[in-house]
């Protein structure tokens, strides 16, 4: 009986160990926070590599998912991968935790005017206008642009 409860003891204290250690190398990835994998994302917006930004910054939005930037770079991610719908998403759950962010305006009207959406990209750049700061060089290029549509 006690090699019986020995064995039990051994047989509990391996399971345990196993279980342990499967779940500290499965929450490894877990434990980056939200702002590390914003991090990569914009690592890997900037080298272009569009797929792995994405995955990235759906990591960091599923830690965080009140992270404006986070959606905007997504979105914009999805932008250059001509996934203008799925930009458009991103940019309105973006507007929606920062209504004023006058280049989240600027990003949604190019996707609206790639998808042929020309009053929708005129009102993102009206928008754009009404939250951009009056010294952002973009302003006049955008008045131009606005008297085009």
């Amino acid at each position: 009986m006690k090699n019986f409860k020995k064995n039990q003891l051994i047989f509990l204290s391996i399971l345990f160990l196993t279980i342990f250690l499967f779940t500290a190398v499965g929450n490894a990835e877990s434990q980056i926070s939200a702002s590390e994998w914003l991090a990569k994302g914009n690592q890997s917006l900037e080298e272009q590599d569009y797929v792995n930004a994405i995955a990235d910054y759906t990591k960091a939005i599923e830690l965080n998912p009140l992270n404006a930037n986070a959606y905007i770079n997504r979105g914009n991610s999805y932008s250059h991968k001509g996934l203008y719908d799925l930009a458009i998403t991103d940019f309105n759950k973006a507007i929606e935790l920062n209504p004023q962010d006058a280049n989240t305006y600027a990003n949604r009207a190019i996707c609206h005017y790639q998808m042929g959406k020309r009053t929708a990209a005129k009102e993102d750049l009206e928008l754009f206008l009404k939250y951009a700061s009056p010294d952002d060089k973009r302003v006049e290029m955008v008045k131009k642009r606005l008297l085009e549509l």
